[in-house]
């Protein structure tokens, strides 16, 4: 049997269709040369036998053949001519008892009809028009996953269901995209980019709160009401017993008073060393704002100091009222969690090492750079195209600003994979609308190809082979593309085009709804139903691949089936 790779029939058809791979090459109808067929050998024909019923004021049914000067105005007139073509072909016309042409003569006045009639002027219309901007629907979307990380999504299964037009689920005119679509869009992104990147868990919490009132001074400070003041320079130290070596976070609760514009500041310490040194600007003394000092804390006991550095003091004079600067602590409290422990590498996913890689940041590696390099993979295949500068730099800052806020670097990865996944570069196909350059309209761009052909024969996103051909510019290379169609209509992928494209086109997915007459099929149940159906793509597949003409889906001798769909047939 011929091989695929000079496409099936029922491939080349709709690759014609679906890919604008041909695209109108500005040729134009060569007129003068019909109209020299016309007058030498069409109109002396239909003079003879047909202007004596078919000419003049009084013409037979109205058509006056003799109106018609030259090809032009019979392609004007297509429905007038397909029916005296038609005519022509069944022998209705001249009348039988008109003198007749020769076979020959009826033969060639017919076909030179139909040639003209179907002859379409592609240098009079070359725009291409604008390509609807389409969303993959949901059985696009799990296959993408499943191609782009390993991961068959089942929850996908359950958005909601896609609009039909024309009789197929990816028509763009009625892909809309509402509210709660968008929605689950999001929550499956979340859950596939925590399955794709594993984050370390989260260590246990420290949190210890101090009583104000147990607070003492070795001088210049107490207890008074709801807080401790220092009304001169003192410290107050207290004692943490720290449970593991880390980062941790003093929490303070303080106000102040300020006399000549100098506000309280406060030195903290840690085992008798400076760690920090903060100013408390408050308008009020009464309402205490929050300060939040990072520490770093080795495991064991560890002594904590708190001390009031800059005490300063105006009397009252000229009737002017005393000033003093004072240090009022309201809240305190210790808190740390425990370093994430890393994952060791035999414990992630292959998608995880994959995109991850030696990406991971480091003292000579900032967290940016390091995303960007992580997100320069997921990207450019989630997008279909190679990832902007610009798009690297803003899924770079996602990871960079959840990491700042205590979250690991994995975290930060799974956001910015979150925000891929609900992209409309990720959730649409987008093609850049055709720009007329001089006469003529551009090509589809290579990744734009590359889409097209994925979509329509896989169902899918591209792979990396199509991705590598398209970024280098190969891919519309005449054996270069050819191969490609049949590497992929020879690909397991491809079922999932038999089963979308016609499971749509044959009904067959109305199966599920049939039920046949019980007294002539009382055998009939949902395994011969899955069969049946499962027959049909086998004979659909067969048929592409093995490059048969469409009418085999007509005329077949043979057929894919098992012992039991077999004797449901009536077959030993």
């Amino acid at each position: 049997m011929a091989r695929a790779h000079r496409h099936s029939t029922i491939c080349l058809l709709l690759l014609n269709l679906a890919l604008g791979l041909f695209v109108p090459q500005a040729m134009a109808t060569d007129w003068k040369k019909r109209n020299e067929q016309y007058s030498s050998t069409i109109q002396p024909i239909i003079s003879q036998y047909c202007s004596g019923c078919h000419s003049g004021a009084q013409a037979e049914s109205g058509l006056a053949l003799n109106n018609f000067a030259d090809a032009k105005s019979v392609f004007r007139e297509r429905r007038i001519w397909e029916k005296v073509a038609q005519r022509l072909d069944i022998a209705d016309m001249p009348p039988a008892d008109s003198p007749q042409p020769s076979d020959a003569q009826r033969k060639a006045v017919s076909e030179w009809i139909k040639s003209t009639l179907n002859d379409i002027d592609c240098g009079k219309t070359p725009n291409p028009g604008a390509v609807t901007l389409r969303r993959i629907n949901r059985f696009e979307y799990r296959n993408s996953i499943r191609d782009l990380f390993k991961i068959d999504y089942e929850p996908a299964a359950g958005f909601p269901g896609d609009d039909v037009g024309y009789g197929f689920d990816n028509i763009g005119d009625v892909l809309t995209l509402p509210p709660l679509l968008m929605e689950k869009y999001l929550r499956a992104a979340e859950e596939i980019s925590q399955k794709v990147i594993v984050a370390p868990s989260s260590g246990p919490m420290y949190d210890s709160p101090r009583k104000i009132s147990q607070l003492t001074s070795d001088s210049g400070g107490k207890f008074e009401g709801s807080r401790f003041v220092f009304f001169s320079n003192g410290k107050t130290e207290f004692e943490e017993q720290a449970p593991w070596t880390g980062r941790y976070m003093l929490e303070l609760g303080m106000s102040g008073s300020a006399a000549e514009g100098r506000y309280p500041k406060v030195v903290i310490s840690v085992d008798g060393k400076k760690v920090e040194e903060v100013t408390v600007k408050t308008e009020n003394p009464n309402n205490p704002e929050s300060f939040k000092i990072p520490l770093r804390l080795r495991t064991g006991k560890r002594i904590l100091e708190i001390a009031f550095v800059n005490d300063h003091y105006i009397p009252a004079k000229d009737g002017k009222p005393a000033e003093d600067t004072n240090l009022y602590i309201y809240d305190l409290r210790l808190t740390g969690q425990k370093p994430i422990e890393k994952i060791p590498d035999t414990a992630l996913p292959e998608t995880h090492r994959e995109l991850v890689r030696d990406s991971i940041p480091s003292a000579t590696r900032s967290v940016s750079e390091a995303a960007k390099d992580v997100m320069r993979r997921v990207a450019s295949r989630a997008f279909r195209r190679p990832a902007t500068d610009e798009e690297l730099h803003r899924l770079a800052a996602i990871v960079d600003q959840t990491v700042q806020t205590g979250d690991s670097y994995e975290v930060g990865l799974q956001t910015a994979l979150t925000a891929i996944l609900v992209s409309p570069n990720f959730l649409f196909k987008i093609e850049e609308p055709a720009t007329k350059v001089g006469e003529q309209y551009p090509l589809l761009s290579e990744f734009e190809l590359a889409t097209r052909l994925s979509y329509f024969l896989w169902s899918s996103t591209p792979d990396r082979e199509l991705l590598t051909l398209a970024s280098k510019k190969q891919l519309r290379q005449p054996g270069v593309l050819a191969a490609q169609l049949d590497r992929m209509i020879r690909d397991d992928r491809a079922r999932d085009f038999v089963r979308n494209f016609a499971g749509q086109w044959l009904t067959l997915r109305k199966l599920d709804s049939f039920v046949p007459n019980e007294g002539m099929f009382p055998d009939w149940n949902q395994q011969i139903r899955d069969y049946s159906r499962t027959e049909t793509y086998y004979l659909f597949l067969y048929i592409l691949r093995e490059n048969m003409s469409v009418l085999r889906l007509l005329d077949a001798d043979f057929s894919f089936m098992n012992e039991k769909l077999a004797r449901f047939y009536g077959g030993s």
